[in-house]
């Protein structure tokens, strides 16, 4: 396997010395995303720990992607939301001073790309009826986007960390996630919150849930910081499968514990998925089998 999984329990300790070394940088890659106890409205329950949750996702797993095409990536890109509108992808990166969104072809350049303010860290994007939807990480507003040009049509408050956004077609409702365990079903026109919902997995909350994906009444979450995609049933809450992508990991970033997985878009007509993580050099095509793939 082309992926050594990650040490969860030595890489957090290295994340929280450089969080507290670096609050002044406004690009300490490190630090992006990491929950503390007042990062996010929902952040007071109880966390597990992040070592133990990724072993239990580890015994868990039942899915891997099979890579069906390669396409050429953005390396540049801090990859915090990924979608598609069923022609072109929709791509939103992150980082103060480098955040975009973008509408491309995969493998191609952008076709239209808008930067976000210096002081704004860009998160997950989701493409609706309405219009592309943006998240901010901890500036607390969400865009709404006009599809073709991109350009802000409104700015909504989100009190809540944005981490990941998806547009549920079944229930045309949007999916935001921020860092914890808990998805929040959102009105896809006014982003008005409905409800909340607890992701668990063998009755634990699974914490750290990312970029989010919506297929068929679905939804997919990357678990920052780990290599799994989980599968999780909206109704329930529950967890009812976890795929492994670590064989899709490139070998340029192994060694890069801020180039984590982070990306997973349906691909309409199709039992496929594009995948792909911050930094990669590569976006991949995939679909989902019970078997590892053997190349």
């Amino acid at each position: 396997m082309k992926h050594t999984r990650r040490i969860l329990t030595s890489l957090l300790f290295t994340v929280a010395g450089i969080a507290a070394a670096t609050s002044g940088c406004t690009n300490a890659l490190t630090v992006a995303e990491f929950p503390t106890a007042a990062s996010s409205s929902s952040a007071q329950e109880s966390r597990p720990d992040l070592a133990t949750q990724e072993q239990r996702l580890a015994q868990h797993v039942n899915q891997y992607p099979q890579v069906v095409q390669r396409y050429p990536f953005d390396a540049e890109l801090f990859t915090q939301g990924l979608d598609t509108d069923g022609q072109m992808l929709v791509i939103g990166s992150g980082l103060y001073e480098k955040s975009t969104i973008q509408r491309t072809t995969p493998g191609a350049a952008p076709q239209v790309q808008v930067a976000l303010a210096d002081d704004e860290f860009g998160e997950g994007v989701a493409v609706t009826p309405a219009g592309i939807w943006q998240l901010t990480w901890r500036n607390h507003i969400a865009y709404l986007r006009d599809l073709e040009t991109l350009t802000v049509r409104s700015t909504v408050d989100n009190p809540r960390e944005g981490w990941g956004v998806c547009y549920d077609e079944t229930s045309h409702t949007l999916l935001t996630s921020d860092g914890t365990s808990t998805l929040v079903v959102r009105d896809a026109e006014t982003f008005a919150e409905l409800r909340t919902f607890t992701v668990t997995l063998a009755g634990e909350p699974i914490d750290q849930l990312n970029e989010l994906d919506c297929t068929d009444g679905i939804v997919r979450a990357n678990v920052w910081l780990t290599p799994y995609v989980v599968t999780i049933d909206p109704a329930s809450g529950e967890v009812t499968g976890v795929a492994d992508i670590s064989s899709l990991y490139p070998e340029s970033v192994q060694h890069n514990n801020n180039a984590v997985a982070n990306g997973v878009a349906s691909i309409s007509g199709s039992d496929e998925f594009y995948v792909t993580g911050k930094l990669w050099p590569t976006l991949y095509r995939v679909r989902f089998t019970e078997e590892p793939a053997h190349e």
